[in-house]
């Protein structure tokens, strides 16, 4: 109220706003004047009409959606008490939910199902309340009209055809006879070639990200905005992404990224099964569950997880180290990650489990009847890639190195020599003769000079004959009963540095021969014990390699040292 006084009158100004839902009428007035009460004539009355609630504008977000969707809206209004009733016109869509703000700026926010068979027409909304002082007296909210909603009648199928996860690391497909391989494709799943299916690999706690290919039955004449497009992947979360699909088109690109990272430790999934939904009208990117989403399709593609990021990302993992590195997954340790790679190369540590590749070829150690120097990897990459699977010590201990250190435990690769420079002749061995002048080397060995120019044991003579020497059925090798060869001047073996491995016996393992060793000497776990029948050397005076004379081991005197 404002006051005006002059000599003669005083002038009122007031301005009066009832309760939301309170009647009008006549009110009378009653002023205060410095501390007195004063009451007007009873017959001066103000007539008081309560702010009449009013609906202004409602919006649905841009877009369009398929008959059967559910709808969010907003009406704006004034005035607007809670508590009221909201109706929309015709039999075709109803108001699921909603709730009311009411004061001067009112604001009601829902949602809408459309039927299936609802047309495309303008829609009446009248929102009733009643009074909040006043029971039981109605009062008009108004009507909102020309709600046209931007629909289509059925909106085009839209279907997954193609996965691309981006964040795997990069792989390659190993096959024995190529350098380099080929490397596996990031596209993982195509829905026309069911033979194209590729491997992807992450590490533990990573969130799988990938680019979607979707295609659709029919071109929209419109362009379909927010559509939502989401990959179910069961316990390992849901790959959700959103995008616009232009008019007149008739595929898109999504990107999409999961929503939960993968669990720790080493995993296979063979499959990983993605189902696929996807969402027409999906304003503020709101998932699946909260508007109508239909199916888009399934994928399937292979998945491993170890346990670290490979050492080098700039060189592809070959799938072989990848399968030896997992296995069948679900190791949650280190130690049990271990196990799990170092069991491809062993039958309990006593020997070979003859080891396979990521397609089921065989990895031999020194094959039966290949020269020394011909056709015999020196390393992983050409035992994998080059030689067929032929390898030498150093390939297969380069091999179970790669593996471990895809799951980041550490080792060493460790080198094997005698101390004086004698050659060590691996089990079995017949020793023969009796150059007692040589003693204790005694026994005449002759090997053979192979089509290479080294010295070696292939081919392999009448009756396994080497001088006086009789080559035994002794230590096998990864898929060879009996290695091609069996005199070394060298051998390569890992020795485990990694602290968080442990109970697993060693420290030292052999995966040539499947076998683990405590050092170089101890009489039962030693690797002279193990591993070898004798060793062999020139006697200078008489004769020179490929001529030597032999010894067996002896207890209490060991001639072998490691490098680490």
């Amino acid at each position: 109220m404002a006051l005006a006084v002059s000599a003669n009158h005083i002038a009122f100004n007031i301005v009066f706003t009832p309760p939301i839902g309170e009647p009008g009428g006549n009110v009378p007035i009653a002023c205060e004047f410095w501390g007195i009460w004063v009451s007007l004539d009873p017959g001066i009355t103000l007539q008081v009409d309560p702010p009449q609630p009013t609906l202004t504008a409602i919006s649905t977000p841009a877009g369009i959606w398929d008959n059967g969707a559910t709808v969010p809206f907003t009406i704006t209004g004034q005035w607007l008490a809670p508590g009221g009733t909201l109706t929309i016109s015709g039999s075709d869509v109803t108001v699921q939910s909603f709730t009311v703000q009411g004061g001067p700026n009112s604001l009601i926010t829902g949602t809408l199902a459309f039927d299936d068979t609802a047309p495309q027409t303008t829609y009446t909304i009248t929102y009733t309340t009643v009074g909040q002082y006043s029971p039981g007296i109605l009062l008009s909210a108004g009507l909102l009209t020309a709600f046209q909603p931007r629909r289509i009648a059925h909106a085009p199928q839209i279907t997954v055809t193609a996965v691309q996860f981006t964040n795997s690391y990069a792989l390659a497909k190993d096959n024995g006879q190529i350098n380099p391989p080929p490397l596996v494709s990031s596209t993982v799943w195509q829905s026309s070639c069911s033979s194209c299916t590729n491997q992807a690999a992450f590490y533990q706690g990573q969130t799988i990200q990938a680019t979607i290919t979707v295609t659709l039955s029919t071109a929209s004449a419109y362009d379909l905005t927010n559509v939502r497009l989401e990959g179910s992947m069961g316990s390992l979360g849901t790959l959700s992404g959103n995008n616009v699909i232009p008019a007149g088109t008739t595929s898109a690109f999504f990107t999409v990224t999961s929503d939960t990272a993968l669990p720790i430790g080493t995993q296979l999934y063979n499959p990983l099964n993605i189902n696929w939904s996807v969402g027409l009208f999906a304003a503020n990117n709101l998932p699946c569950a909260q508007i109508t989403c239909t199916s888009a399709g399934n994928s399937a593609s292979p998945v491993y997880v170890t346990m670290a990021l490979p050492p080098n990302t700039n060189i592809p993992l070959p799938l072989t180290t990848l399968f030896l590195a997992v296995g069948a997954g679900g190791a949650p340790t280190k130690t049990q990650a271990f196990l799990n790679t170092w069991g491809k190369f062993t039958n309990a540590g006593t020997g070979p489990a003859n080891v396979l590749t990521w397609d089921n070829r065989q990895l031999f150690y020194y094959k039966p009847n290949v020269p020394y120097n011909n056709n015999c990897a020196l390393n992983s990459n050409y035992l994998l890639n080059v030689y067929n699977g032929n390898g030498q010590c150093g390939a297969f201990a380069s091999l179970l190195l790669d593996a471990l250190q895809a799951n980041g435990i550490a080792a060493v690769t460790a080198g094997v020599a005698s101390l004086n420079g004698d050659r060590f002749l691996v089990n079995s061995w017949l020793f023969a003769g009796n150059d007692s002048a040589y003693a204790p080397y005694i026994s005449p060995l002759v090997l053979e000079t192979e089509t290479t120019g080294g010295i070696g044991m292939v081919p392999l003579p009448v009756g396994s004959l080497f001088g006086q020497m009789v080559s035994q059925t002794g230590s096998p090798g990864q898929n060879s009963p009996t290695p091609a060869e069996k005199v070394f001047s060298s051998h390569y073996i890992v020795k485990l540095t990694d602290t968080m491995v442990t109970g697993v016996g060693g420290p030292y393992f052999d995966p040539s021969y499947g076998l683990t060793y405590l050092n170089e000497c101890d009489p039962a776990q030693g690797f002279e014990h193990k591993a070898l029948a004798g060793y062999a050397r020139s006697i200078l005076s008489i004769e020179s390699p490929p001529s030597f004379h032999a010894r067996t081991t002896s207890s209490g005197s060991c001639s072998m040292s490691f490098s680490q």
